[in-house]
């Protein structure tokens, strides 16, 4: 989460959200030897805490997607819209998992902003070919 375009080359993006089957990860960036397996949590409640349960999905996933790379050394995130409980953050630091809340969201659209355009051609791939 670092950035995917700090990744430079060439990169794989797969995007699992909503996906059955995508075993607790909602994000898996590839740029061999290295990858991050992201597990996002929203919730529209404002200022929220929310508990562990992204942190036990990713990790849990992680077992999957290291046996299908093994030549990827993982990373694991969590992100959330609003923030982490205390439990959460002790479990994440347990299980070496990076957690990035509201803040860190904020100040990434700081220190990366990111326009409406750089989106569109993320999700459609072929926009360069058109």
């Amino acid at each position: 989460l670092d950035g995917v375009d700090a990744l430079g080359g060439r990169h794989e993006v797969e995007v699992n959200a909503l996906a059955r089957g995508d075993h607790g990860v909602d994000v898996v960036a590839l740029h061999r030897p290295h990858g991050e397996l992201i597990q996002c949590k929203t919730s529209s409640i404002e200022n929220a805490h929310l508990g562990w349960d992204a942190i036990k999905d990713v990790v849990a996933g992680a077992a999957t997607y290291e046996r299908r790379h093994p030549d990827v050394q993982f990373k694991k995130s969590c992100v959330t819209n609003q923030f982490f409980n205390a439990t959460a953050q002790r479990h994440a630091e347990n299980n070496h998992v990076e957690l990035y809340d509201q803040r860190c969201l904020a100040q990434f659209l700081k220190d990366y902003p990111v326009r409406l355009l750089d989106i569109e051609r993320f999700l459609y791939t072929d926009w360069n070919q058109a």
